[in-house]
């Protein structure tokens, strides 16, 4: 097999307490295969979730491993690679240090990520799995991290809500660890310590009855590994019955880490976070009424390898549209948390991406960018649950304080941005949202603003009439043709008000035409 043929490609995750990374071939024809997994272990979550600060040995050490990792990647001939670090850096008050220190000593680029886009790609591992859900019935996804724990409720196969708590097994520890030798019953202190602060996730899904329960995480695998002959392995995912989680606890409750780290051969690190691992699983247990545990042979550096893939020249599509669903799902469900008009919202949404698509040529812009328009869509009117007098700037803080699948940060402030000039508004240096973007983003969202501004004309009747949009573009003029059966006087006045922005942003001449004729139906 030639070069030709092939890609070797790397990625890298500094979690909380280890540092992973593999390496893949790509093959010609999609073929992922595995070459190299590597592991070492980390305090970067036990320095920042204690201190809040990352020590200067653990950096050292970061930077070792990193320069190790990085001799491994030149001897494959690695060229490509993804790194990514998640809360234990993410939470560190001097993080951009370390950051710097990476680059300087190593020279790799590290990408600290949200809780979102975490999210984001160990649900892509997870699709890639063997595990086949029955997407008609309720589940929940619990990802049980070193520093917190997120999950993830899905009703007939659609994701409803997400949350992610800050207690995640280490931070447990770390809270709890300096009465662990003076309290008797310090197992069933801990479950009530998680307990107290899960109560309001608990009451999101009490009364819905939950099929399956699947459980992510490498504190999820340790306790698989350490419970091996209890577990039943199918596929490449593993299954454990909650009457073993039960037995496990109980085993647990009746030792201290001394004796848990002997009996399982496990690091004193590790056996110190197996007990609030085993604790939250079986905490979860007791309300979620389900026979068994699904765990998935997962991790998010799986995650990181199928975007590599996905980027490579090998790469085919396929028609799994299940993570775009699961965002859009998790959009409306916070649009009815605002309580949202979805009649409205859809319609706009829909117009929106109609004028979008006729303008690909115009705006030139990556098909990311229609996610943001659609879910600035949907949420533009968001803000009316906070004010009705400044309701787009109220839309405009609640999207950025969301926590969506796959959003950076930066994703939100750009969404928010879009949904706040919905109405007619024109972005301006006065606005401290707009004026901190880069000149980059301050382009992209004015052109996907003046795009939803138009769409929210055209129902600026909230009726929802029957109208269709057609664009066409020819040299430096465009016109929109808006064409329906009922009456458009106030639509019609909104866009000719609106279309200067859109004008002043593509630099074309305008033109609306509003015909009586047969709509989008």
């Amino acid at each position: 097999m030639t070069k030709k043929d092939y890609e070797l490609v790397a990625a890298i995750n500094l979690g909380s307490g280890y540092i992973d990374m593999s390496i893949v071939q790509i093959k010609k024809g999609g073929q992922v295969e595995l070459i190299e997994k590597l592991s070492h272990p980390t305090d970067l979550g036990g320095d920042s979730f204690s201190q809040g600060r990352v020590g200067l040995d653990t950096m050292r050490e970061c930077c070792r491993v990193l320069k190790d990792y990085k001799k491994i990647m030149n001897t494959y001939g690695v060229k490509r690679y993804k790194a990514i670090s998640t809360s234990g850096m993410r939470e560190a008050e001097n993080r951009e240090y370390l950051i710097d220190q990476i680059k300087s000593k190593t020279g790799l680029d590290v990408k600290i990520i949200s809780v979102a886009e975490e999210r984001y790609y160990i649900y892509r591992a997870l699709r890639k799995s063997s595990l086949d859900l029955d997407r008609s019935k309720n589940f929940i996804i619990v990802n049980i991290a070193y520093g917190g724990l997120e999950v993830s409720f899905y009703e007939n196969g659609s994701l409803k809500f997400t949350e992610y708590l800050k207690i995640g097994p280490l931070r447990m520890h770390e809270a709890l660890s300096s009465i662990e030798h003076i309290n008797l019953n310090y197992n069933n202190t801990m479950k009530e310590y998680f307990e107290s602060k899960v109560n309001s996730l608990y009451n999101e899904i009490r009364g819905k009855n939950i099929d399956t329960l699947i459980a992510l995480g490498g504190e999820v695998k340790k306790i698989m590994k350490v419970i091996e002959e209890e577990v039943d392995q199918e596929g490449d995912y593993q299954a454990l019955d909650r009457k073993k989680v039960k037995h496990f606890y109980k085993k647990l409750s009746q030792m201290n880490v001394g004796q848990i780290a002997d009996m399982y051969y496990l690091p004193k690190r590790e056996a110190e976070t197996l007990v609030p691992s085993v604790t939250i699983l079986h905490s979860m247990l007791d309300f979620i009424e389900t026979k068994r545990v699904i765990v998935p042979m997962i991790s998010i550096v799986d995650g990181l390898t199928d975007r590599l893939y996905e980027s490579s020249k090998f790469y085919e599509a396929d028609d799994n549209s299940s993570s775009y669903d699961d965002i859009i799902s998790s959009v409306w469900f916070i649009a009815e948390k605002y309580g949202v008009s979805k009649r409205h919202s859809e319609y706009v949404s829909k117009t929106a991406i109609s004028i979008y698509d006729q303008l690909l040529n115009v705006h030139k812009l990556d098909n990311k960018y229609r996610l943001f328009l659609r879910t600035a869509a949907i949420l533009h009117d968001c803000g009316n649950y906070v004010s009705l007098s400044n309701h787009a700037f109220q839309s405009y803080r609640i999207i950025k304080s969301q926590n969506i699948m796959g959003f950076s940060d930066r994703n939100l402030e750009l969404i928010g941005n879009i949904a706040r000039y919905h109405s007619g508004k024109v972005p301006s240096y006065k606005d401290t949202s707009y004026a901190n973007l880069i000149e980059e983003d301050k382009v992209i969202v004015s052109k996907l603003a003046s795009i939803l501004s138009l769409a929210e004309a055209i129902d600026s009747s909230h009726k929802e009439k029957d109208i269709s949009v057609k664009v066409e573009v020819s040299g430096d003029f465009a016109s929109f043709t808006v064409r329906s059966e009922e009456a458009l006087v106030l639509e019609a006045w909104e866009l000719e008000k609106r279309v200067e922005f859109f004008e002043e942003v593509y630099g074309l001449e305008a033109q609306i035409k509003v015909e009586k004729g047969i709509g989008r139906k």
